[in-house]
């Protein structure tokens, strides 16, 4: 950058050059001797340079255009032009220069395209000035005069960057641009203001302030502003994301590794992902394409977002983040709902937690692949509508014999947030997750509503599937009435004496079903039915005898408990 600088310098030095000669010899000599002209800036910049007719004017002060300005680019680079420009105008005060001194009123580039290209070798920019030293001065050449630029001025420009790193290349095009400076130095300060049209946009969205000093070694102070900022276009059904009220302030400074810059981004509202959000903060740094995040607040969804961490564009079609990000009283629903429109109000509940992540793309499709981290997520007072897990599990097993009758119309009144309704209300809901290779794993899930609880652990593909092998624990108020309305539950109370059935979830979110392990509740409930086919068959057990009292052993007693404890072995009792 700081040979671009340096390369346009020069560019207007050799332009003020065609001023000396205009006044010695005006528009004749300067159009017989172009090529001469040309030469000497080509042998300066190091490219070829070419330009149209020169014409010269006394209108307030001395004036000189050029017209059809081109400089190539460096073929290792590009065979498009660096820069092209439809007219150049010079105005100089013509008293100074009679005595040899060029004081430039103005510089004036109208309609300019300047292309930049990036590849593995670098910048373009970075060749600039490297050709041939000017041929040796004939007897008509005079040396260039002193000379001060009050102001420069380009007028509806276009900046081109072409990054040919990434596959395909990725173009990035600055156009409508205006730039105008004053009090031109090498040494500064250079106050210079900037608005153009960038993203895409048909007008200028953006407007910078600021001021240059020292060109041989360029610092900048600026500040970017724009009242909306789109970032990218709309899509049906879905707002575009843009930045509103946006101001960046930062510094900026040309270093041997590239350019630097640190700044803080402030907008006040915005949308960004088709949700609105509010008071983004960002304070960054940036160099050689990656962009370090010293922090990142934004009220989004309904709470907050935190993050630090850092952003990659080196490959700008593969950029690649890392992120450790902190999430509090975020609304649920909110986020389903951006998420997929599908999702819209299948999910409440209030989000917090830390997740820390990494990846690389530009899609979700790319990042999905790519995508590794871990956290832990906590869901508060939240509704799972359309579906009632309590009830569909316990319904699953209603046709296990023993248990037709589990869910009476009087357990059902008894209990009426937990089988009242068709949605899953619950308190909490916590989960510890690992991503890797598109799919989080989840350790230590738990769940908790108000009479009952759901723990277990598995996975959840992120192209949209979940499957959770857990245990379904039931209050012991709600244990003893499932009990009540169905014996055969009790050999499915754990130690705690709370019933107990394990229950896996799975499918796409939302719709997921929860399945009851049917062959392990038959088997624990056939405990029970063999105990009372045994008791009709063979007679109830005897009762042991008084204290004191020796049993009295029958031979169709013996034969009896023989055949029990052989039954009862064989069926798990």
């Amino acid at each position: 950058m700081k040979k671009l600088f340096l390369g346009l310098a020069v560019v207007l030095v050799v332009l003020v050059a065609v001023v000396a000669y205009g006044l010695a010899n005006l528009d004749s000599y300067l159009n017989e001797n172009r090529d001469w002209v040309s030469s000497q800036a080509g042998a300066a910049l190091g490219r070829p340079v070419t330009f149209g007719e020169i014409g010269i004017s006394f209108s307030g002060g001395l004036g000189v255009r050029v017209e059809d300005l081109r400089i190539e680019d460096d073929p290792a680079f590009s065979s498009d032009p660096f820069v092209t420009a439809g007219a150049i105008d010079l105005r100089v005060e013509l008293l100074p220069a009679l005595f040899g001194n060029i004081e430039v009123h103005h510089v004036v580039l109208r309609s300019p395209a300047i292309t930049v290209v990036q590849t593995a070798k670098g910048l373009s920019t970075s060749t600039l000035g490297s050709g041939e030293e000017p041929a040796e001065e004939t007897p008509e050449d005079a040396e260039l005069p002193a000379f001060t630029v009050q102001s420069i001025e380009v007028s509806d420009g276009t900046l081109r960057y072409v990054d040919k790193t990434a596959s395909p290349a990725v173009e990035t095009v600055v156009s409508h641009l205006d730039f105008t400076a004053s009090n031109v130095s090498l040494t500064g300060p250079i106050p210079f203001e900037v608005e153009a049209a960038v993203l895409g946009a048909e007008r200028q969205n953006v407007r910078i302030n600021g001021e240059v000093r020292n060109l041989q070694n360029p610092e900048a102070e600026f500040t970017l502003t724009s009242r909306e900022l789109e970032l990218g276009p709309a899509q049906p059904d879905v707002p575009a994301d843009a930045l509103r009220d946006l101001e960046v302030t930062g510094q900026l400074s040309m270093q041997t590794a590239g350019p630097r810059v640190n700044a803080t981004l402030r907008s006040p509202s915005g949308t960004f992902a088709g949700a609105a959000y509010g008071d983004l903060a960002i304070d960054f740094g940036m160099q050689d394409q990656v962009a370090s995040i010293g922090k990142l607040a934004v009220a989004l969804f309904g709470g907050t977002l935190g993050a630090t961490g850092r952003y990659d564009m080196s490959k700008a079609d593969r950029p690649r983040f890392d992120l450790k990000t902190q999430l509090s009283s975020m609304r649920l629903g909110k986020i389903a709902a951006t998420l997929s429109p599908k999702a819209d109000g299948s999910v409440q509940g209030e989000l917090g937690g830390t997740l820390d992540l990494a990846g690389a793309g530009t899609s979700w499709e790319q990042i999905r692949t790519t995508l590794t981290g871990q956290g832990k997520l906590l869901v508060r007072d939240g509704v799972i509508k359309d579906v009632n897990l309590a009830d569909a599990a316990l319904s699953g097993i209603t046709g296990v014999p023993g248990l037709s009758s589990l869910l009476s119309p009087d357990l059902r009144r008894k209990y009426p947030q937990a089988f009242g309704t068709g949605d899953t209300v619950f308190e909490n809901m916590d989960w510890k997750l690992a991503v890797r290779d598109g799919v989080a794993s989840f350790d230590d899930f738990e769940f908790a509503a108000r009479d009952y609880s759901v723990a277990g652990k598995g996975t959840y593909a992120l192209e949209n599937r979940l499957d959770l092998s857990t245990v379904m624990t039931f209050s012991q108020a709600l244990s003893d009435s499932l009990v009540e309305a169905a014996e055969p539950m009790r050999y499915l109370r754990n130690s705690d004496g709370r019933v107990a059935i394990p229950v896996k979830l799975f499918g796409p979110l939302p719709g997921i079903k929860p399945v009851p392990d049917v062959n392990y509740i038959a088997k624990a409930a056939s405990r029970q039915a063999v105990g009372s086919l045994l008791d009709k068959a063979l007679g109830p057990k005897k009762e042991p005898p008084a204290e004191g009292q020796a049993p009295q052993p029958t031979p169709e007693g013996a034969a009896s408990d023989a055949v029990r404890k052989g039954l009862g072995g064989l069926f798990g009792q």
